[in-house]
């Protein structure tokens, strides 16, 4: 399945997503797989509530780390946010230059709405059409 639920817009060197909050209707967590993970069995469905996440690279070749805005509801901009361990995790495997990177957040945070994890993966979708990565 490609990434279907984001609503997501690229072009030359800047990109723009939405990314949904979502309910579990259900979830039942099963046995821990050999790396260390559990499988799931789960129900969810999206709500009618986006954070917005704008991303666009660096200019100049600075090596200064990636610059994070928030707007609106207030959460940490360090190395604990998401967003910024998404990309540092991409950053890994893929030349990916620093970036400016904004946050609109709208998604309560801590209230099992799956804000801060689809900040994480919308950063990530936005990144593989930016980067053109093809990622799995």
């Amino acid at each position: 399945m490609r990434h279907a639920p984001l609503l997501r817009r690229v072009r030359s060197g800047r990109g723009v997503v939405l990314t949904p909050a979502k309910l579990n209707l259900f979830l039942e967590v099963h046995s821990r797989r050999g790396d260390g993970f559990h499988e799931l069995e789960t129900l969810m469905v999206p709500l009618l509530w986006w954070d917005r996440i704008r991303v666009s690279i660096r200019d100049g070749g600075t090596t200064e780390p990636d610059r994070l805005v928030v707007r609106g509801i207030a959460v940490p901009t360090g190395s604990s946010n998401l967003i910024r361990r998404a990309a540092d995790a991409l950053r890994r495997h893929h030349p990916v230059p620093p970036l400016d990177i904004e946050l609109d957040k709208r998604i309560p945070i801590e209230a099992g709405l799956g804000g801060g994890s689809g900040n994480a993966a919308g950063t990530l979708v936005l990144l593989d059409e930016l980067f053109d990565l093809s990622l799995p």
